[in-house]
């Protein structure tokens, strides 16, 4: 069971923790995906399909969440800041303080210019419990930062 308009409006947080589970033992991911960004009430009209995964904003915060099948990984990451040319050094220094200080399962990553924290977890290291904690961690803590290196 993944967004029908059926269950949108009468399944709750764990109806649809409960389909993840059901999806995930049965290895649909993208079902269980659905049921994830459901259960965490993202608004099904802010959900972009991938090809391997979902992509939804949620606040300021626009996350992704994919699924690796070739190397077994669950993905999940979220944009943080553009990186400005002027300010490279303090703000790269800044970022490795906060991985140290991040919990264990995220991580700040630098592609291009571009800041983002992610989650990469094998995936038979994960449930859905584990991805819906991890998916609201990286939201709480993007939306925290992504303000603060702005105005940095």
């Amino acid at each position: 069971m993944t967004f029908s308009s059926k269950t949108a409006g009468t399944a709750t947080a764990k109806d649809h923790l409960k389909y993840a589970r059901m999806h995930f033992e049965n290895q649909n991911f993208e079902g269980m995906l659905d049921s994830i960004i459901a259960s965490i009430e993202v608004e099904k009209a802010a959900v972009e399909i991938l090809p391997a995964g979902r992509r939804f904003v949620y606040g300021s915060t626009r996350v992704e969440m994919r699924i690796d099948l070739e190397q077994n990984l669950f993905i999940t990451e979220s944009h943080v800041v553009n990186l400005p040319a002027s300010r490279t050094l303090p703000l790269l220094r800044k970022l490795l303080e906060l991985n140290h200080s991040l919990q264990e399962w995220s991580r700040f990553a630098l592609e291009g210019d571009h800041v983002f924290l992610t989650y990469i977890d094998l995936l038979t290291h994960t449930c859905p419990e584990k991805i819906i904690g991890v998916t609201r961690g990286v939201m709480e803590i993007t939306d925290q930062y992504d303000n603060l290196f702005v105005d940095d």
